[in-house]
């Protein structure tokens, strides 16, 4: 999204710098950061558009770059001496507010406007307060914070380091911060007028201090909720110290990987495992192509990113003749002892072209031939069955594809048992059924189990499947369509076009979720047919259209796009009268929200899962390769890459 769509004309005074700071925090920390802002006694109302803003990104878990502006604009409407912003009109800059604080705190000397400079000044100048106002209890606390004695030298002297900014900034954070000792002094009249003439001079000096002498003629016991709805500073402080510890947290971070990325660069290549074969053994079919290899390999141990396989279970152990029958060359060295060979199987073996025998070939390092082998069928089957090389290959890819196909199919439940939606469970218990029955069925075949009744069954779950996908497609088109022509029928502001469009929105992801789902059983089915003979041309036909469907929802005029262009547009006409541009920004932004919190986690499962497909696929017609560990001449551990 641009930075144009994300301000949509509210100006935040060039303090865009808060939301780079704000940017990928966690969801808690900002949610304080606004009830901080929004909660104070006697806070100046807010409009209803922000506390529902507020509210939706705190539960899609989502504040984007508008939502954070909005926090900032109501900051700088709120923030520091209200009574003083009352003259200023729209707002004050996050320097003005910082300035702000520091004359409610009573600093006295030079002040460097560099906001980072401004903020230290605001840390230390708490320190000093709490410090002369605090009892030898508090003091005891700060300087415990600080890891120092308990002595004003010494805290004075933690606080020039990072360590003791930091541990400061967190204190003030903390729940044991006694806030209330640096509001005591507070003089309506005084902060009004201070505040004001930094930016209206005499004129403005005169009006702040008349609202705040106005004000301080109240009755005591409206004093306090005027002191904090006014002067405001019992909510802006506590916001200025969040904010500066964040800035001192990102900038620790960013030190922390900077080091990091400079320690990759340095050991880049240090640790590389090379794998290489110096020479292998080949079995040709009679097309000449490679059915059978195997190689040494130059490593100490499998990769931590290998998948281990069952050794029992794919059977390898009946290759092991085969391996200890290779011409010497390429088998050289002790029989005993450990070592690693690469395996690749691709296919079952047959005769050679003249259809005498199969043929063997030892390769060097530099791929030449350097000895061949004739095998003869009778003297093969002494070695090892033809067969068992194919029937290896398939268990082994069988065992690596089951974890995949049953992860998948765990994904799909999870993913069902989330729609609620009672006009939906007709479809979402017809996925359910085809999950379950592909859960009960993929040991089976891709354990070889091949049988009729399978197959049709899994002809006959295509059929129901695609009706309910067919329906799901109308459905998505319509909330498109409905999308992209809706009206505003509010009246007074935009929450009732706001909530439509978060209406269709949520309507909208939660048909493309169960899109999702219906496509990735059509998927896992597919990939178990793969598995029965004599449905390659069904299975690639099939193959096109799930690919056709996926592009239908993430190409370039995809479904996606497409209803997000739709609310997009309708953004755009977001104003009335009734509704400041603060409440107008919050508006757009809770709109926006709900089509980020959930619909970019949608595309990019949608993406990963075909992506996964296609691997799947890809694999099931292509080599398998094996990495095998060798221990006294039998097979003791086997991987794939």
């Amino acid at each position: 999204m641009s930075k144009a769509e994300h301000t949509d004309g509210l100006n935040i005074l060039k303090d865009h710098f808060l939301v780079e700071r704000l940017r990928g925090l966690p969801v808690s920390t900002i949610k304080e950061l606004w009830d901080t802002l929004l909660g104070g006694t006697g806070r100046v109302a807010t409009g209803s558009a922000v506390r529902a803003m507020v509210e939706t990104a705190t539960k899609r878990e989502l504040f984007t770059d508008g939502a954070l502006e909005v926090f900032v604009a109501e900051l700088q409407h709120y923030g520091g001496n209200a009574a003083a912003n009352l003259v200023r009109g729209a707002g004050v800059s996050y320097a003005e507010i910082l300035n702000d604080t520091l004359d409610h705190l009573r600093f006295v000397g030079k002040r460097d406007q560099q906001v980072e400079l401004l903020e230290l000044a605001v840390l230390r100048r708490q320190a000093e307060m709490l410090w002369d106002l605090g009892t030898p209890e508090l003091q005891a606390k700060i300087a415990n914070a600080l890891e120092t004695q308990a002595s004003w030298n010494a805290v004075s002297d933690a606080l020039t380091t990072d360590e003791g900014l930091m541990a400061l900034a967190s204190f003030l954070c903390g729940a044991e911060y006694p806030s209330d000792l640096l509001h005591a002094h507070s003089n309506l009249a005084e902060d009004g007028a201070s505040a004001a003439v930094s930016r209206f001079g005499a004129l403005g000096m005169l009006a702040g201090k008349a609202i705040g002498k106005t004000a301080s003629g109240l009755a005591p016991n409206l004093m306090g909720k005027v002191v904090s709805t006014v002067s405001s500073h019992r909510i802006t402080l506590p916001c200025v110290n969040q904010l500066i510890r964040i800035r001192l947290i990102n900038e620790r971070v960013s030190d922390a990987v900077a080091i990091v990325q400079a320690e990759k660069r340095e050991s880049a290549g240090s640790n590389v495992t090379h794998l290489h074969s110096p020479g292998s053994f080949v079995i040709k079919d009679q097309a000449g192509q490679d059915t059978f290899s195997m190689s040494d390999l130059s490593i100490h141990e499998l990769p931590t990113s290998a998948k281990r396989l069952d050794v029992e279970k794919v059977g390898i152990s009946r290759l092991s003749p085969l391996l200890q029958a290779a011409p010497t060359a390429a088998l050289a060295n002790e029989v005993s002892g450990e070592r690693f060979m690469k395996v690749v199987v691709n296919g079952p073996l047959t005769l050679a072209k003249d259809g005498n025998g199969f043929r063997g070939f030892v390769q060097g390092t530099d791929g030449k031939i350097t000895e061949h082998v004739r095998l003869f069928d009778g003297d093969l089957s002494k070695v090892v069955n033809a067969a068992a090389v194919f029937n290896v290959a398939s268990m082994a890819l069988a065992q690596k594809h089951l974890a995949d196909i049953s992860a998948r199919l765990d994904d799909i439940q999870q993913g069902v048992d989330q729609i609620s939606t009672f006009q939906k469970r007709q479809r979402q218990a017809e996925i359910v059924s085809a999950t379950q029955y592909l859960r009960q069925i993929a040991d089976s075949v891709m354990a070889g189990e091949i049988r009729d009744v399978f197959e049709k069954q899994l002809e006959s779950m295509e059929l129901s499947l695609l009706g309910v996908q067919n329906h799901l497609h109308a459905d998505i088109e319509g909330l498109i369509a409905e999308a992209s022509s809706a009206k505003d029928d509010g009246k007074f502001g935009m929450t009732v076009f706001r909530d439509k469009l978060t209406g269709l929105q949520g309507d909208f992801d939660e048909v493309v979720h169960l899109w999702k789902l219906c496509v990735a059983a059509r998927m896992m089915a597919c990939r178990l047919l793969c598995n029965f003979p004599e449905t390659r041309h069904s299975v690639e036909g099939r193959e096109k259209r799930i690919r056709e469907n996926v592009a239908w929802m993430l190409g370039p005029k995809g479904a996606i796009d497409r209803m997000r262009d739709s609310v997009g547009r309708q953004l755009s006409k977001f104003s009335a009268w009734g509704d400041s541009r603060i409440e107008l920004q919050a508006s757009r932004e809770t709109v926006r929200i709900a089509q980020q919190a959930r619909l970019p986690a949608l595309e990019h499962q949608t993406e990963v899962m075909a992506e996964e497909f296609e691997r799947l696929m890809h694999e099931s017609r292509s080599p398998l390769e094996l990495m095998l560990v060798i221990r006294n001449g039998r097979v003791a551990e086997m991987a794939t890459s």
